[in-house]
């Protein structure tokens, strides 16, 4: 795999908070526990344990499951931060007769990450005040406060893109 030397080399040289964060990267959305990450480090349970605390404490890693003490890089859950609000943006542009997205709809189409992982994202979004969730529909929270706005917005990309379209047609052929 290209590139796979220049990442074990990285690995290799970095910090044992460093290694965990770039396992736990390229772990994704599934992420691991913390015997996995044990598993994959050469140091002690009790280092470990540390190491995912000051993590957390810095916001690298996030604690997604107590219970199994399960973990995911903060840059994984970003991503798919970004992923939901692309497709719920897309879906909102594609379907605007509909008040909003099933949360399992959206979760299926962003290749069914792990349930505590999503709901994570689901809650992040939310109290930051970028989604609503009414029911089981989740729904871009300015698509939901100015529905009008969003729908004038999708209807000057339209507009733009038959503008360029028109610009970029050819004469047509006089014989």
């Amino acid at each position: 795999r290209a590139g796979a030397g220049a990442g074990l080399q990285r690995l290799a040289l970095a910090s044992l908070e460093e290694r965990a964060t770039l396992l736990l990267t390229e772990a994704g959305y599934g992420g691991l526990d913390e015997a996995g990450l044990f598993a994959r480090d050469q140091t002690t349970r009790k280092e470990m344990t540390r190491t995912l605390e000051r993590a957390c404490a810095r916001g690298t890693v996030v604690l997604v499951d107590k219970e199994r003490r399960r973990f995911v890089s903060a840059e994984v859950l970003g991503a798919l931060r970004g992923r939901v609000l692309g497709r719920l943006e897309a879906f909102h542009a594609g379907a605007p007769e509909r008040s909003g997205m099933p949360r399992e709809e959206l979760r299926q189409r962003l290749g069914e990450p792990p349930e505590r992982v999503f709901a994570r994202v689901v809650q992040e979004l939310v109290q930051g005040h970028q989604v609503e969730l009414v029911g089981e529909l989740l729904v871009l929270l300015w698509v939901a406060r100015a529905p009008e706005l969003f729908h004038h917005g999708v209807q000057l990309r339209i507009g733009a893109a038959a503008q360029g379209v028109a610009r970029a047609a050819l004469a047509p052929v006089v014989l």
